[in-house]
């Protein structure tokens, strides 16, 4: 790498950007320009220090972004007693159907040999107080039995710029939103179902 092309990639990765996530670079293939296509390994990566419970989630896929509505339900009555609304790009989304692709058999098997019925749909009828809004556009999903968690992670426009120039990949751990595996399996099942209408994205053929 020359010596300005190095200091283009230290300039866009930035002091605060987060923590490094391992990367994985092959060679991209097909009639695209010659390059590498960047993988992502979280396996060693930071877990996430905020933590939020979820008993319900809602999927809206919007024309600019997907949202995901994850709520907690007042311990006594009706209603809602928080809601943590994530905000996820349709590449995030798009990665997120691909990095489940390998789980998603053994999620709908372990569902249907428990006769484990799906969760009641999330109705947000007033949007209650405690209302956190965060971005973020790399998830992470694990099951074990009847329990999950997905971890989010944001990456920032800095840092995907830094990739094409050979720079690593810092990403701000968000949130660890822990859940049933129910409620896992149906972000997956509404997403895998309106996946035509996530728009694919130029970065999509690199990672």
């Amino acid at each position: 790498m020359s010596r300005r092309k190095s200091a283009l990639v230290q300039h866009l990765v930035r002091k605060g950007e987060g923590v490094h996530i391992t990367t994985v670079r092959t060679p991209s293939l097909g009639n695209r320009a010659a390059g590498n296509i960047v993988s992502l390994d979280l396996s060693m990566a930071q877990v996430p220090d905020r933590r939020y419970a979820a008993d319900a989630v809602r999927v809206d896929v919007g024309e600019d972004m997907v949202r995901l509505f994850f709520a907690q339900h007042r311990p006594l009555g009706e209603g809602l007693q928080s809601l943590l609304l994530v905000r996820v790009p349709f590449l995030g989304a798009r990665q997120f159907l691909r990095a489940m692709a390998g789980i998603a058999t053994q999620l709908k098997a372990y569902l249907e040999k428990f006769n484990i019925r799906p969760p009641t749909p999330l109705d947000i009828k007033e949007v209650p107080n405690q209302t956190v809004t965060l971005d973020a556009n790399i998830v992470a999903a694990g099951f074990s039995a009847r329990e999950a968690c997905l971890d989010f992670y944001h990456v920032s426009p800095y840092v995907i710029l830094s990739l094409s120039k050979g720079g690593d990949v810092f990403a701000e751990p968000v949130v660890r939103v822990i859940l049933t595996t129910t409620v896992l399996a149906s972000i997956y099942e509404v997403l895998a179902a309106k996946k035509d209408a996530l728009p694919a994205d130029e970065m999509e053929a690199e990672l």
